[in-house]
């Protein structure tokens, strides 16, 4: 996560070394399910586990009818099932996901699977956190939005959806953010800092 939302948390880490990575997706997961077929896509929805470390998604589940939201909880986590193919499907078939990010300003999976599956995040992550290859598929709120008003951003956002744009963003985030260009870039990032702190210790 960024360091602006990560240090005033975690303040004994900005005397260490850091990189930045992300959250990353299953190309091959996505690429296997029928997404880009649904063309008659629903309004909207919010979805994920009502915490008081996600205010704004928690406010957002309580107003979802009025908000014009479909309302999915998260499955919780097991070990022999694979939640995400279901998830990501059902995610696809909306224009539409209220991805809030937590109270902390973390940028969570969420945001980048819903731009994987053509669906458009309207999400108050910090604007210093721009999110590589895929930041303008974003729509931005502020943490303290009224529900009238972001049923305003809500209505707006899914009547401008395009499936033509929704795709070219989609093939932005598979190129960033597959877990193996992830992985690749995160080592070569590591590998960097090492040299780079090898070579400050020498001199």
């Amino acid at each position: 996560y960024h360091d602006q939302s990560v240090l005033p948390l975690s303040p004994w880490l900005g005397q260490y070394r850091r990189v930045r990575t992300y959250h990353s997706l299953d190309l091959e997961t996505v690429g296997r399910l029928p997404i880009w077929s649904q063309a008659n896509r629903m309004r909207g929805v919010v979805s994920g586990a009502i915490s008081s470390v996600y205010p704004l998604r928690e406010q957002v589940f309580r107003h979802a009818r009025r908000l014009g939201l479909a309302a999915l909880r998260h499955p919780g986590y097991h070990n022999l099932i694979s939640a995400p193919p279901r998830y990501l499907q059902t995610l696809a078939s909306f224009k539409v996901h209220v991805a809030p990010a937590s109270r902390f300003g973390f940028a969570l999976r969420k945001i980048i699977e819903s731009v994987a599956v053509g669906t458009t995040p309207i999400t108050n992550l910090p604007a210093y956190d721009v999110l590589p290859a895929i930041d303008g598929a974003l729509v931005r709120v502020p943490s303290d939005i009224t529900m009238a008003d972001l049923k305003g951003v809500i209505d707006k956002t899914a009547t401008s959806w395009r499936m033509a744009e929704r795709w070219e963003w989609a093939k932005r985030a598979y190129e960033f953010y597959d877990y193996r260009i992830i992985g690749e870039r995160l080592d070569a990032l590591i590998e960097k800092e090492r040299l780079c702190s090898k070579s400050f210790v020498q001199s």
